[in-house]
């Protein structure tokens, strides 16, 4: 175990896990291995399959970018400063989050407030202007433009007002928003007890486009590791932005690599929309772009000034 590179992290070829850094020390924590647990590898590995899993192998799924360079990072919450400036230091174009940090009302609306006040600043002072984030919107079938007061929960960094951050809704395979999960749900209670409550975030406001996630197969963390599972979920839809996103830097590197505002204006663009799809009409009035990414349209030349 070695820092090798002399960045403060080690045995971070991979990538780095923040979760432990509080049994070693500010910058240590775990490196990227099959040896970490299997409840923190299996959503990780299906994400990154989805981004950047190899094609024409024979094996399991294809990624959106298969040439893709991915890092792996993780933590608890309190570690997200660290993740956010490790992410910052090496010079990635793109963070994709498929996660969400609820905060829930206990006090008074003050301190509710005040604890989204900080969070806020947590974001906005650990976020690059160099960088385009992408969040999952979640899973709760639940209008995100609902204040927190009323609602009770704030979600970080979904609820965040940033135009650095796409927070991405999910489709299912006939392009619709998803009010029902396909796979883990379709012939079983929902996980939260309602019914209703099984699909997609949605919010005019605070959602800024969609993304198939539904009926999704992705690579399976556990031996053997090149067959596929299904999964679902507003976290595979995220990292199918991201990494269209990713495409249009790969194939416009002048124009969109560091730029993430140009790039993300770019991803809104393109989309699909109702005209394009009938069934995306399901986005209208619930998500900003009411359209889902289109990543043919973003690969288009474009005359750029």
């Amino acid at each position: 175990a070695e820092d090798d590179d002399e960045n403060g992290y080690i045995d971070d070829a991979h990538g780095f896990w923040f979760r432990w850094a509080s049994m070693h020390g500010e910058r240590s924590g775990q490196t990227v291995t099959l040896d970490l647990p299997s409840a923190v590898t299996s959503h990780s590995t299906e994400v990154a399959g989805v981004v950047g899993a190899i094609i024409d192998n024979n094996l399991a799924v294809a990624g959106i970018h298969p040439r893709v360079k991915l890092v792996i990072l993780g933590g608890k919450s309190d570690f997200l400063p660290s993740v956010f400036r490790y992410a910052s230091q090496i010079g990635v174009d793109i963070v994709n989050m498929s996660w969400h940090h609820d905060i829930l009302k206990t006090d008074s609306d003050e301190d509710f407030l005040d604890e989204i006040k900080d969070n806020e600043l947590l974001f906005f002072d650990t976020m690059d202007p160099q960088i385009a984030y992408f969040a999952a919107a979640g899973n709760d079938k639940r209008d995100m433009d609902v204040d927190p007061l009323a609602s009770g929960l704030w979600n970080f960094p979904q609820q965040v007002p940033t135009d650095h951050c796409v927070v991405v809704a999910a489709t299912n395979i006939e392009d619709e928003l998803v009010s029902r999960w396909y796979y883990y749900w379709a012939d079983t209670e929902c996980p939260h007890g309602v019914d209703i409550n099984c699909g997609s975030n949605f919010g005019l406001t605070t959602v800024d486009i969609a993304a198939p996630g539904d009926a999704f197969f992705v690579l399976n963390n556990q031996p053997p590791y090149n067959l596929e599972r299904g999964s679902e979920g507003t976290s595979i839809a995220s990292p199918v932005a991201a990494a269209v996103a990713g495409l249009a830097i790969s194939r416009f590197p002048d124009i969109f690599s560091g730029r993430p505002l140009l790039l993300i204006d770019r991803l809104y663009q393109t989309v699909d929309k109702a005209l394009d799809s009938p069934n995306l009409s399901t986005l209208t009035g619930k998500i900003k772009t009411e359209g889902r990414v289109n990543a043919e349209k973003i690969l288009d030349d474009f005359n750029y000034s």
